[in-house]
């Protein structure tokens, strides 16, 4: 499956790399992560960052799409593995967002299955309009802090309609890295983590987040010395 089938509303060819070569996570993306750092062509001082996923599990369908933008910032896209297609409708719920301030995260591409879950065309709205207002900078916390720390994001959050009825989801948020700069686009994905019929076919109103696990930064590494006297 790609995003040329049909499932992916203002699709382009910038998408599909994404969703190409698949390979899970053996314990994966879990929603904190842990850096090790290595020496990288046996320079010293020049450190690379490898992510360590620790035991917090996330929906499959979470650590597919992280394990693929994984792939892609490092320019070496799995050669084995899932491929999109054991994954159905999971390119229906991908969406792309645009940085235009702090406060204003433009959809610029949405899945078509988000679209149908919201109840209307979310392409040029701001995704902070789907957060209840005590939310708000919540959202746009973990949303810089992926951009600052160049890593995904996940909000795990409950969706309610009009008349009260409720779902439960799941936004991982990747930054999609191009050279040194901050990153201004991202990645998202939206996962519904419980059945979607108990919205009685009502769609989504309101957010509030439930919980929320920014990418770990990189470590600080202290030089110490040590010295011994007699």
């Amino acid at each position: 499956m790609s995003a040329a089938s049909g499932d992916l509303s203002h699709a382009s060819g910038e998408i599909t790399p994404i969703l190409i070569n698949f390979k899970l996570l053996p314990r994966g993306p879990t929603l904190a992560e842990q850096f090790v750092s290595t020496p990288v062509g046996g320079r010293p001082g020049i450190i690379e960052r490898t992510v360590v996923m620790l035991e917090l599990k996330a929906h499959p369908n979470t650590r597919a799409v992280i394990d693929a933008w994984r792939s892609l910032g490092s320019g070496k896209p799995a050669a084995s593995g899932a491929s999109a297609e054991d994954y159905p409708g999971l390119v229906g719920r991908l969406f792309v967002l645009h940085r235009l301030s702090n406060v204003d995260f433009c959809f610029r591409r949405v899945g078509a299955t988000i679209d149908q879950l919201f109840g209307r065309v979310l392409a040029d709205h701001n995704f902070l309009s789907l957060w209840k207002e005590p939310d708000l900078s919540l959202v746009s916390a973990a949303l810089e802090a992926a951009r600052a720390d160049r890593g995904p994001a996940l909000i795990q959050a409950r969706g309610e309609s009009l008349d009260g009825k409720r779902l439960n989801l799941e936004f991982a948020l990747a930054p999609l890295l191009a050279g040194a700069e901050p990153p201004s686009r991202f990645l998202g994905l939206c996962q519904s983590l419980s059945p979607e019929r108990a919205l009685g076919g009502r769609p989504v109103r309101s957010m509030k987040v439930v919980s929320l696990y920014p990418p770990a930064p990189a470590p600080d590494y202290a030089s110490i010395r040590l010295v011994s006297s007699r």
